[in-house]
């Protein structure tokens, strides 16, 4: 029993030896934690497709924009921003022709809650009676 005793603990202290020694596994120790810690506090995206008209949002102008139907059926690319108090709309047409609108939406003080919601209501009907809809964008959260 003592001889068995031995051996297992000579191989023991050989493999704790050849561990100890062993800088790669300790290297790759560190990386994996670098690894663990950095997604852990990594933010992933989540990503869905929507149709285009839901996927303007009241408060962020930046998804005030569609395509929709002319009044010939051909696509037109509507653009909104705001410039101070005044709701700008940029079309481009299916031939790439660009046409800024300053004055369309004027009556819109974009300063106050109720004119938002106003233009708000205003855009996405435009989007939607145009068939804005039968498009899809993808939406990351």
């Amino acid at each position: 029993m003592l001889k068995y005793f031995k051996e297992i603990t000579l191989l023991a202290l050989t493999a704790i030896a050849f561990t100890a020694c062993d800088d790669t596994s300790s290297a790759k120790n560190e990386d994996n934690n670098d690894v663990i810690n950095s997604s852990s506090s990594e933010v992933t995206e989540q990503c869905t497709e929507v149709f285009a008209c839901d996927a303007i949002v009241k408060g962020d102008y930046s998804t005030w924009n569609f395509i929709r139907k002319d009044s010939f059926g051909d696509d037109m690319e509507y653009i909104y921003s705001v410039d101070g108090k005044t709701l700008v709309l940029t079309t481009i047409d299916s031939e790439g022709n660009k046409k800024v609108d300053d004055s369309a939406y004027s009556f819109y003080d974009m300063t106050k809650e109720s004119s938002q919601e106003m233009a708000f209501n205003a855009v996405k009907s435009t989007c939607v009676d145009g068939s804005g809809n039968d498009r899809m964008k993808t939406v990351c959260e």
